[in-house]
């Protein structure tokens, strides 16, 4: 039962900030808790790493420390929007953060407080028949932190439970049993945070499926018969970013490539090729995970985080050969800062600040990302008729629900076939 971070609560007027800690929840109403405000916390301070957060510990209490191999404290590490900002703007942004974070413990925030009511309902080793709501969705909670997400996407369950109990408390109905909850309360509950929030179709389309997840969750293990979530339509979106190239886009970004950054267009290539995300995933590839005889290339992310194995496309190995890659130790990253494999790898923000620089020479708009060349190879297997599970083994989309998001520019369905057979060269 570990790391429950619920993040910050921070007043109404950070609501106003760009891209605030959204995730996290306005508790100043709770202020007026008994908390030692000295004994309680050590106070955050800003961590100035390859990825910037914000530190802070809080003493866990005695009731929950047998869950933490009985330690008294527990770190924190928030980074929210920090790493989207650089130079100054980062530093005022991690600043401000401090501060909220600062002041949300002076004024009483515990983070442990879910915990503790959740074990003081003693739900920890069974839950009877009737199951409250509140309780159901603290239960998922807990279920899905023990999953050991990155904390980017846990926050992002955890402020949609969050949201989801506060309505259910505003209507009276927290501890109604789970079971009672109806399609009609899930679709009230969206409309009216869709309203109060003034959210756009996406974001209310992802608050959805957030939703659906916690339902189905307990769906899974039979405290409902039925989802609430089943039947209810999702608004109709239009996505621009991340644009597909088409042929005229494709042209004009390859031309300004190979004229000011040959090495930009080799990271496009391996992006398109690969169907690899630009940062996490590219920035950590080393030379070791290029499996040349089998034609096949490991992934891996962080410390074990998750590891998968790509098809490597003809097309893409001849480039590495031709740039030389093979012939460079197996403990280099593939891609350094100085245009060539390098013993240490690249920063966050570094392939996507250079690819700036020549999609302005290509006369494009910031909706034509490096990550985009990964959506236009899976329009390009599409249209030249490799069949959607094909695709999807590449893409590693485990539902075809996501894979078909990065079908919206052609409105398609399916096909026939097999990858190596067909791949066009960019």
């Amino acid at each position: 039962m570990k790391h429950f971070n619920h993040g910050v609560r921070i007043s109404s007027s950070a609501l106003l900030k760009p891209a605030a800690v959204a995730g996290f929840i306005n508790s100043k109403k709770n202020s007026a808790k008994s908390v030692s405000k000295v004994s309680q916390y050590r106070k955050p301070v800003i961590v100035r790493s390859k990825y910037w957060y914000i530190e802070y510990y809080y003493r866990i209490p005695v009731n929950v420390r047998k869950f933490y191999d009985n330690k008294e404290w527990y770190r924190f590490r928030v980074k929210d929007d920090i790493n989207r900002r650089h130079g100054e703007e980062r530093e005022q942004y991690a600043e401000w953060l401090r501060s909220e974070i600062e002041e949300s413990l002076i004024k009483g925030y515990n983070p442990f407080e879910p915990e503790q009511e959740y074990i003081q309902k003693e739900m920890i080793q069974e839950v009877k028949n009737e199951l409250g709501a509140k309780d159901a969705i603290l239960l998922f909670l807990e279920a899905w932190r023990k999953r050991g997400l990155e904390p980017a996407s846990m926050i992002k369950y955890e402020r949609t439970a969050r949201r989801l109990i506060e309505w259910l408390e505003k209507k009276s109905i927290p501890y109604r049993d789970i079971k009672e909850i109806t399609q009609n309360n899930i679709e009230l509950f969206l409309t009216d945070l869709k309203k109060e929030k003034q959210f756009s179709n996406r974001e209310y389309n992802n608050t959805y499926d957030f939703t659906r997840t916690i339902f189905n969750f307990l769906l899974k293990k039979k405290y409902i018969s039925e989802s609430p979530c089943a039947g209810i339509d999702k608004l109709k979106t239009k996505s621009t970013k991340h644009r597909f190239y088409n042929e005229e886009n494709l042209k004009s970004i390859t031309k300004a490539m190979t004229v000011s950054d040959p090495y930009i267009y080799l990271i496009f290539q391996t992006v398109y090729y690969l169907c690899i995300r630009s940062e996490k995933e590219l920035s950590n590839l080393k030379i070791k995970n290029i499996i040349w005889e089998q034609n096949k290339i490991l992934i891996e992310v962080g410390k074990g985080n998750y590891e998968d194995y790509l098809p490597m496309d003809e097309n893409i190995k001849n480039l590495f050969i031709a740039h030389k890659i093979n012939e460079y130790p197996p403990d280099y990253y593939v891609f350094g800062i100085n245009g060539h494999p390098s013993e240490k790898g690249v920063g966050q923000g570094f392939f996507a600040k250079r690819f700036r620089k020549v999609r302005v020479n290509a006369g494009l708009n910031s909706d034509f990302t490096l990550y985009g060349a990964k959506h236009s190879r899976i329009i390009h297997l599409k249209q030249d008729g490799l069949d959607d599970a094909s695709i999807m083994a590449l893409t590693r989309h485990k539902d075809f629900s996501a894979y078909a998001k990065y079908l919206r520019d052609l409105g398609m369905d399916a096909s026939p076939e097999r990858i190596n057979k067909i791949s066009r060269e960019i």
